[in-house]
């Protein structure tokens, strides 16, 4: 992890903690089988050899199947990715470490150390215990022996206890919900509280305050603070109702008479309203024909 770049948080410590079976299940693999060896008569050494040889090949193929499964995810793409790149990689990388371990230091120690339940010298109340662990071992063997006798002869009951077990966990998925994270708890608790339409400012601060007080009384509470806002159409009808009315836009004289077809003066001679209108009359009829605008000249206003 330390060389990965990794810290210890959620997502690694969830990945060990997933990997705990993973790593001593290669390691209790190759001991057992040692072990078996070793009752049948064999020297350590040579049993150690042996037995390891013999489970490699299972202890490789569940090793690299598990590293698969989880090293792709941390290779993902998007959010995703982002999320259980650290988890994959330290499942992985925690897997093959637990396979290297249990092909050296396993074989190692088990070649120098016998089984401590061949040669085991305890206390009374320790043989006691560990003959009652024992024992509950054993009935837990045959157990499943007999009902795993039992589903091989009544196949089809079988099959049809695991079809009806999947289609029923199917229904249960609406109650259960789904979710890309699961809800934290910050023990904290939200309540919202909504006023009529058309309440001022200062009332909705007054229930608000109300409210306040009311949740003061439980002594669960340590802290509290409340924020108001207006809602989207009270907030929109606000807004129209100080809207600063429209205006009418000025008409510019020279441009209404060029849109009626009657024809302006220069801007520069009209200083009041009667020089306009003597110039309009001026220009609307003129031996006969009508008379054209006079054009604007250009850096005048």
């Amino acid at each position: 992890m330390y060389a990965a770049g990794f810290t210890i948080n959620v997502i690694t410590l969830m990945a060990l903690s997933l990997c705990v079976g993973l790593l001593t299940d290669d390691a209790i693999v190759v001991r057992e089988n040692i072990v078996r060896d070793v009752q049948l008569g064999s020297d350590y050494r040579t049993t150690v050899l042996d037995g390891t040889k013999e489970i490699a090949l299972a202890v490789l193929a569940t090793t690299f199947s598990i590293v698969a499964v989880f090293l792709p995810v941390g290779f993902m793409s998007g959010i995703i990715g982002r999320f259980f790149h650290q988890f994959g990689v330290t499942v992985a990388a925690a897997v093959l470490i637990s396979m290297f371990v249990s092909f050296t230091l396993d074989p190692m120690l088990s070649s120098i150390w016998p089984d401590p339940a061949l040669h085991v010298r305890g206390t009374r109340h320790l043989m006691r215990l560990l003959a009652f662990f024992e024992r509950g071992v054993e009935r837990l063997a045959r157990f499943y022996q007999r009902l795993l006798g039992w589903s091989l002869r009544h196949r089809i009951i079988t099959l049809s206890v695991a079809f009806s077990t999947f289609v029923g966990s199917l229904f249960l998925v609406p109650l259960i919900g789904t979710k890309f994270i699961p809800n934290a708890d910050f023990s904290t608790t939200q309540i919202g509280l909504n006023t009529p339409v058309g309440t001022s400012l200062e009332a909705t601060a007054d229930k608000v305050r109300q409210v306040e007080a009311a949740l003061a009384q439980f002594p669960e509470v340590r802290y509290s603070y409340a924020t108001i806002k207006l809602r989207q159409r009270a907030r929109e009808k606000q807004g129209a109702d100080h809207r600063a009315p429209e205006r009418t836009p000025r008409t510019d004289p020279r441009r209404a008479g060029a849109e009626s077809g009657i024809p302006h003066a220069p801007a520069e001679h009209c200083r009041d309203r009667g020089d306009r209108n003597r110039h309009a009359r001026r220009g609307r009829v003129q031996q006969g024909r009508a008379v054209q605008p006079a054009r604007r000249q250009p850096g005048r206003t």
